[in-house]
């Protein structure tokens, strides 16, 4: 299908050292989609993850590759897709420091802007309503996305 031809993926690596002696310390896959650019994934060396911040430098370098990606196709409207939130998860609370984010609410059928009242509601029911539908209700979120 059409959805297939304009999947393309992007990989990029951290290494330790002077030339002779490199080491792999990390490595990430970005998927790029018609409509986003999916962090699929991002591994690295155990012992060099917290020290380096790791995580947060891959975001910020797919980030800046989205931007440039997005120049280059001349679709301003690309997004950065970092994955999965699930609120409960201190590991994945880095995701709250790129903004503008939102959520996918699967009630909504919509995207929601991830602030402090969502950031509430799910402290409060990680399943329950991200905002009112209507004269109540709601959804929950587990899809994240950047604003590019």
């Amino acid at each position: 299908d059409d959805h297939d031809h304009h999947h393309r993926t992007h990989h990029h690596q951290k290494q330790k050292g002077g030339e002779q002696q490199q080491i792999l310390i990390g490595f990430a896959v970005l998927d790029i989609m018609p409509e986003c650019f999916y962090s699929s994934y991002f591994v690295w060396h155990p012992g060099k993850a917290r020290k380096l911040s790791l995580g947060v430098l891959s975001a910020l370098e797919e980030i800046e590759i989205v931007k440039s990606l997005a120049q280059a196709t001349e679709n301003p409207r690309h997004l950065y897709y970092i994955g999965y939130y699930v609120h409960g998860n201190k590991q994945m609370r880095y995701k709250t420091q790129y903004k503008p984010a939102e959520l996918y609410c699967p009630f909504l059928k919509a995207w929601v802007p991830f602030d402090e009242k969502v950031s509430k509601a799910l402290s409060r029911n990680p399943h329950g309503p991200l905002r009112p539908i209507g004269g109540g209700g709601g959804g929950g979120g587990t899809n994240s996305r950047s604003k590019e």
